[in-house]
């Protein structure tokens, strides 16, 4: 993949991951992408299209969109060397009728951090 094209993706998801930009913002993003371009290599055009898969599939509800998030904290970290955690569950707490028992329920949330490596 060209160094442009990777930068902007690596942009793309870095805001994506950061919480300045929405899944379906990254989907029209890979959208716009011109396939036709000379320059869009195997690599490239292999990168691409996975995260135009993933975010397809997310969209459509047959993923999760931690996949997503998971594959566009891999390639960023191996852009920028900088990995980003996207913490998957919070703590809620629910007691039960009798409130002699109490559970913790995990949801699942998209609030990131980075973290440098």
């Amino acid at each position: 993949m060209n160094e442009e094209l990777r930068d902007d993706l690596s942009d793309t998801l870095t805001a994506y991951l950061a919480g300045w930009k929405t899944l379906l913002d990254c989907y029209v993003w890979l959208a716009s992408v011109d396939w036709d371009d000379p320059t869009l290599e195997a690599d490239g055009q292999k990168t691409l299209g996975t995260f135009e898969l993933l975010s397809t599939d997310v969209l459509e509800g047959f993923r999760d969109e931690v996949e997503f998030a998971q594959e566009a904290s891999d390639f960023v970290a191996s852009v920028t060397r900088s990995r980003y955690v996207v913490p998957r569950s919070q703590v809620a707490v629910a007691s039960s009728s009798s409130n002699s028992m109490v559970q913790a329920i995990a949801s699942a949330t998209i609030s990131p951090s980075t973290v440098q490596i």
